[in-house]
């Protein structure tokens, strides 16, 4: 087994099970089901960006808590900051642009 191979597989497997048990269900009640081959592909995309987080916050939260960059007083917009890196980093802004996309079209090539 090679190294990628122990980094992907972890992923496969959790993409699968996500795929399985909560997209192919979720797109067959919102007759969605034509969009079944690329869910994996949105499962894996999300899955690569949640431990992207995971990383950057293990390498960075120690980091700037013994050399920070910026010290503020007030903490409350920081909220806006970890939404928006969420959202990015799990697929769920470029998922819903694809949709809204092939909505989009679908809805011109129909009339």
């Amino acid at each position: 087994m090679s190294f990628t191979d122990f980094l992907l597989d972890p992923f496969d497997t959790m993409a699968g099970w996500l795929q399985g048990n909560l997209l192919l269900p979720m797109l067959w009640h919102l007759g969605l089901s034509a969009w079944e081959d690329i869910s994996y592909g949105w499962a894996l995309i999300a899955l690569y960006g949640i431990a992207q987080v995971f990383i950057t916050l293990a390498l960075s939260m120690p980091a700037e808590r013994f050399w920070p960059l910026e010290r503020w007083s007030k903490t409350e917009s920081v909220g806006t900051d970890i939404l928006y890196t969420w959202s990015t980093a799990s697929a769920c802004c470029p998922w819903s642009a694809s949709c809204c996309s092939i909505w989009c079209r679908r809805a011109s090539t129909a009339s």
